[in-house]
């Protein structure tokens, strides 16, 4: 159940419900499975952007190959365009970067962002001090307008606060699309620096 909730907000009473089991004993086990390192919450990030922010944690499951195992899912269902595509995408991105944010010199707080109107980012790493980088995850080669709704909306809020923010997805290059905001491949997350536009 975990496993088909990766990459999404938590409702603990939903997964209850769907379960069977009573809530308190739900956030028994919960607790044990976040104790083995099988997933994260990532939790709800605000300083008050804008007054509908949603606060549930995301779930994500660590290990991307296992959230795709207990979903049934394989290589080939991902490559015919099964639906889990996007969800265990962004599971494997925020995955990356909690490990990495793990032995950052710089220690990011990871959260997410989403608001009642709809606008998300998927992944927010806020550097004390500095200001707040924000990452969405797209299953598609090609980025377009609407996937830096969210990204937009906290560049105005935050003005400079706002240091930049990414649309990872499958393109092979990185596209400028604004300031501060660009499209840019799923390796970009290992690279030193930010890959340059053809």
């Amino acid at each position: 159940m975990c496993a088909a909730r990766t990459g999404q907000e938590l409702n603990v009473t939903n997964l209850s419900s769907d379960l069977g089991i009573p809530s308190r004993t739900l956030d028994g086990y919960l607790w044990l499975l976040s104790s083995a390192f099988l997933f994260h919450l990532v939790p709800s990030w605000s300083t008050r952007v804008t007054s509908k922010v949603i606060r549930r944690p995301k779930l994500i499951l660590l290990d991307s190959g296992l959230a795709a195992h207990l979903r049934g899912v394989d290589e080939q269902s991902l490559l015919a365009g099964d639906a889990a595509f996007g969800p265990l995408l962004e599971t494997f991105v925020a995955s990356e970067i909690l490990k990495m944010s793990a032995w950052s010199e710089s220690r990011p707080r990871v959260s997410h962002f989403r608001d009642r109107g709809g606008a998300e980012v998927d992944v927010l790493l806020e550097y004390p001090g500095r200001g707040v980088v924000g990452i969405e995850v797209k299953a598609t080669a090609t980025a377009r307008d609407e996937h830096f709704r969210g990204l937009r909306l906290l560049s105005e809020r935050l003005g400079d606060r706002f240091l930049y923010g990414a649309v990872l997805c499958l393109t092979r290059h990185a596209v400028p699309w604004g300031p501060r905001l660009a499209a840019l491949p799923l390796d970009a997350l290992w690279r030193e620096t930010a890959p340059t536009p053809d």
